[in-house]
């Protein structure tokens, strides 16, 4: 799931077309944070301790 983040961050592509005015930069500032927040999420405990 990670991979699928990181290269929907990174592709041109996007699921509005960035000349939209306001709309096109929606997908990024909408669709990124929610799916970090499942990576994020999906991460097991004993990994978030090592981290912290």
């Amino acid at each position: 799931m990670i991979f699928i983040i990181i290269g929907y961050a990174l592709s041109p592509i996007d699921v509005n077309p960035d000349f939209i005015p306001i709309i096109g930069y929606l997908d990024g500032l909408i669709l990124l944070p929610i799916g970090i927040y499942f990576i994020v999420r999906f991460i097991p405990e004993d990994v978030k301790c090592l981290i912290n």
